[in-house]
C-alpha cells in the first residue's frame, strides 16, 4: 500500500476512466480534480484517528496515510516518509476557509505543509480510523475504492516481502 485517503478530492483516482488515465496520464486527475473541487469544497467531516501513542478527533477536509513521499503527483506530500522505517505518515489537514487553503496549496508545493496549523503529521506504526460524521465518506487506497469503508483499520508489517536483485 502506497496511500489510503478519504475527504475532499481523495476519490478522483477511481472517477477517472481507465482510457483517460492511458491517453492523458496524470493530466487526467488533475482535470477530474479541477472538476469535482466546486462541488466539494466547503464539506468536511469528523474524524478519529488512533494512533500507537495519540488520539486525535478533528473536522477535517482530508487525510492521507502514506508509506512514501510522493503520492498523486505531488512530490513531497509525506517528507518524512519513508518506504523502509516501519512507519506509516498520516497528513490530516483540517477544516478551513477557502483563504487558508490558498497559502496551504503552496505550502504543500514546496513540501512545507507539514508546519502549517491546520495540519497534523503523524507518524506511527498502527493506525484505527472511525468517521464520526454520519455522512457516507468513500476511502481510497491506491486509486481504488474501498468496499467496505469505515472504521479502517491500518498497520505495518516491517520487513514482509524479501526481494531479490541481481548484483
Amino acid at each position: 500500500m502506497n496511500v489510503v485517503a478519504a475527504g475532499l478530492l481523495s476519490d478522483t483516482g477511481f472517477k477517472v476512466s481507465k482510457d483517460k488515465k492511458a491517453v492523458m496520464g496524470k493530466l487526467a486527475y488533475y482535470l477530474e480534480g479541477a472538476a469535482e473541487l466546486p462541488k466539494q469544497f466547503g464539506k468536511s467531516w469528523k474524524m478519529k484517528f488512533i494512533t500507537d501513542n495519540k488520539t486525535v478527533e478533528e473536522e477535517i477536509l482530508l487525510f492521507m496515510v502514506a508509506n512514501s513521499q510522493s503520492v498523486g503527483g505531488f512530490r513531497e506530500i509525506a517528507p518524512l516518509a519513508s518506504v523502509s522505517d516501519g512507519l506509516f505518515d498520516i497528513i490530516i489537514i483540517k477544516k478551513m476557509d477557502i483563504f487558508q487553503m490558498l497559502p496551504l496549496m503552496l505550502s504543500i508545493l514546496q513540501g512545507d505543509h507539514v508546519n502549517h496549523p491546520s495540519v497534523e503529521y503523524i507518524q506511527t506504526k498502527k493506525l484505527h480510523i472511525e468517521n464520526l460524521s454520519g455522512e457516507e465518506v468513500k476511502v481510497d487506497y491506491d486509486g481504488e475504492e474501498l468496499p467496505e469503508g469505515f472504521p479502517v483499520d491500518i498497520s505495518i508489517i516491517p520487513q514482509a516481502i524479501n526481494i531479490v536483485v541481481p548484483k
